[in-house]
C-alpha cells in the first residue's frame, strides 16, 4: 500500500479553500479522506493540531486562521461581533469566547453567508469602521462593541469597555496605550446616532474606568455604586514609608481605604507571603487594606441597614470605621 501522500505545506497553516487544495493537487476525494475534515461549504482544514500559541492568544489565531478561507469565499465580508471581540481580546462572557462560530458582516449589497460554522450578518460598514488584521478584515473596536451591545447585559458591557479603555500612569503596566482611549471612544459614538445598540453602549461607556484590570474588578466596582459607594478611583499610587508602592484595584481617597479583589492566582505557592507584605506596607503607609474574595460578590450578609452583599458590608464597615460616613 502506498503511503499517504503528505499534507502540503500551504494547506499546514489553517483553513484552505477547495480551490486551494486544487491548486496544490489535493483531490476532491482526498479531503474527504481522515487527513482533513470540512468546516464549511467549500472550507476546510488538516486534522492536526495546528492552533498552538505562537506568541499570541490561541483563540486568536483560530479565529484569524479561520476567518480567511470564508472571507475568501464572501466578498464585501469583514470579521464581526464575537468573532472580532475574540481577535481585539475583549472581555467577552465565557458564552461569546468559543472560536465557532466564526461571525462575518457583507458589507456590500449580496444576502449574508450562509455557511455552516458560519453566521452571516449585514451591515452598512463605513471604510474607517474596518481595519486589516494580519490579512483579515475585521470590524474596528467601537464597532465591534456596537454589534456586541444588544447581546450583552449592561455589566458585560461596561466590562468589554473597561478593557477597551484600559491604561495605567502606574505600576507595570504604565505607558501601555488602551485599545482606544476613553475620550476618542466618546467622541466616536457620536458618529452612531440612533444606530441600534449605541445608547446602551455609551451609557457603559460612561461607566468605564480606565484602570479597571479584569471582570471581577468592574464587577466589583459596579456592586459598590449600585450601594451607594461611589467615591472609588481606580489606577490610585499608595507609598509606603519605605519608598515602595501599592497599587489599590479601587481606592476610597477621602477614607483611605484600599481595596483590592483577590482572583484565583493569590491561591498560588508564594502570594500569600506577597499579599501579606502588601497589606503592611498599605497599613503602614496609613491605609486600611480591603480583600474582596469572588464569594463576597454573590453571597449576601445581614447588616443594621439591610442585608447586602458581603462585599458591599465589608467595604462599608472600613470605611465607617476610618470615621467617614
Amino acid at each position: 500500500m502506498p503511503a499517504p501522500r503528505p499534507v502540503p505545506a500551504p494547506l499546514r497553516c489553517g483553513p484552505f479553500t477547495a480551490e486551494e487544495a486544487d491548486a496544490v493537487g489535493i483531490t476532491d476525494s482526498q479531503r474527504r479522506g481522515r487527513r482533513y475534515r470540512t468546516l464549511s461549504r467549500g472550507v476546510h482544514e488538516v486534522v492536526q493540531d495546528s492552533s498552538q500559541d505562537a506568541g499570541g492568544s490561541a483563540a486568536r489565531i483560530t479565529v484569524l486562521a479561520a476567518a480567511r478561507p470564508v472571507l475568501t469565499l464572501t466578498p464585501g465580508g469583514a470579521l464581526s461581533h464575537a468573532s472580532a471581540g475574540i481577535v481585539w481580546s475583549l472581555r467577552l462572557p465565557g458564552r461569546l469566547q468559543g472560536v465557532e462560530p466564526i461571525h462575518v458582516t457583507r458589507v456590500d449589497d449580496g444576502v449574508p453567508p450562509r455557511r455552516r460554522g458560519v453566521v452571516g450578518h449585514h451591515a452598512d460598514l463605513a471604510p474607517w469602521e474596518t481595519v486589516r488584521v494580519e490579512g483579515v478584515v475585521v470590524t474596528v473596536p467601537v464597532r465591534t462593541l456596537l454589534d456586541l451591545a444588544p447581546a450583552l447585559s449592561p455589566d458585560e458591557l461596561v466590562a468589554c469597555v473597561d478593557g477597551v479603555v484600559c491604561e495605567h500612569r502606574h505600576g507595570l503596566r504604565r505607558g501601555v496605550h488602551p485599545l482606544v482611549p476613553r475620550p476618542e471612544l466618546l467622541r466616536r459614538l457620536g458618529r452612531y446616532a440612533r444606530r441600534r445598540g449605541v445608547r446602551r453602549l455609551r451609557v457603559a461607556a460612561e461607566l468605564s474606568v480606565p484602570g479597571a484590570d479584569s471582570v471581577p474588578e468592574t464587577r466589583l466596582r459596579l456592586l459598590l455604586r449600585e450601594h451607594g459607594i461611589d467615591e472609588l478611583t481606580t489606577d490610585h499610587r499608595i507609598v509606603a514609608p519605605d519608598g515602595t508602592e501599592v497599587l489599590p484595584d479601587l481606592a476610597v481617597e477621602s477614607a483611605r481605604v484600599s481595596i483590592q479583589y483577590e482572583g484565583a492566582h493569590h491561591d498560588r505557592a508564594g502570594q500569600r507571603e506577597i499579599d501579606i507584605r502588601r497589606q503592611r506596607r498599605t497599613e503602614a503607609a496609613g491605609w486600611t487594606e480591603v480583600r474582596i474574595t469572588h464569594r463576597d460578590l454573590v453571597e449576601d450578609v445581614v447588616t443594621p441597614s439591610g442585608t447586602v452583599p458581603r462585599a458591599v458590608a465589608l467595604v462599608r464597615t472600613a470605611i465607617r470605621a476610618r470615621g467617614v460616613h
